[in-house]
């Protein structure tokens, strides 16, 4: 007599003991276990990972040692680590370009644009701009290089950044993990445009703004991150 054939077991999560898979919940393998204990659902590790008391049991299995493989809803971003850039070391310190700004708005405004622009026979070149919009002229262009150089430090990330639409996204958002990129791009932005027209404040306080830059686009990359787990 032939044996009868029984469909095998539908495999159960090793946390919940439970084989049932819902939406949203599916059961996955995200380690290297091997045998029953390789099945989880989904929403068990996540609350796993969140409820250990072991660090070290967030990112990796605490049967295999492995790094979890979690499914992703896109991929994730690379966090740059700028701790020992000696180019952030100038930028992220503001009263060095503070500093340089003000030495050459004091010094070279006040010295040659003072004494020489303005004097015979090169009156006509500004013939009825006022000293001091002419002053404020001049550190405003000062303000534009020390921009032009955060600028361009900071798209070195932005090209490397995968999830584009995403990341924009982010910089349009009010409050976002204890930053606020909005808000902050839109002082800054304003402070830069009146540094034109009055030094104090708008000037200074444009230069103490810019490296907030790099710093809020590492929370966007976390929070893009955060939110690439299903």
């Amino acid at each position: 007599m032939d044996p009868v054939c029984h469909p095998p077991a539908p495999p159960d999560c090793r946390f919940c003991l439970e084989p049932t898979e819902m939406t949203g919940n599916p059961l996955i393998t995200p380690c290297k276990c091997i045998g029953s204990v390789r099945y989880v659902h989904l929403q068990c590790i996540k609350e796993w990972r969140r409820t250990t008391d072991n660090p070290d049991f967030i990112e990796r299995c605490q049967l295999c040692l492995t790094h979890y493989n979690m499914p992703l809803r896109h991929p994730l971003e690379r966090i740059p680590n700028i701790e020992h850039d000696q180019i952030w070391f100038f930028l992220s310190k503001p009263y060095m370009p503070i500093f340089l700004c003000h030495y050459f708005y004091i010094i070279v405004a006040g010295h040659i644009l003072g004494e020489k622009m303005l004097a015979p026979p090169h009156t006509y070149l500004f013939p009825y701009v006022p000293l001091n919009i002419l002053y404020n002229l001049f550190f405003f262009s000062m303000s534009s290089v020390v921009f032009a150089c955060y600028i361009t430090y900071y798209m070195k990330f932005v090209r490397q950044v995968k999830n584009r639409d995403l990341y924009a996204n982010h910089w349009l958002a009010f409050s976002l993990n204890g930053t606020m990129p909005l808000p902050y791009a839109s002082a800054l932005l304003i402070c830069y445009s009146m540094t034109q027209i009055c030094v104090y404040p708008f000037g200074f306080c444009f230069i103490l703004l810019l490296p907030k830059f790099v710093n809020i686009h590492k929370t966007i990359l976390h929070k893009i991150n955060l939110d690439a787990e299903l």
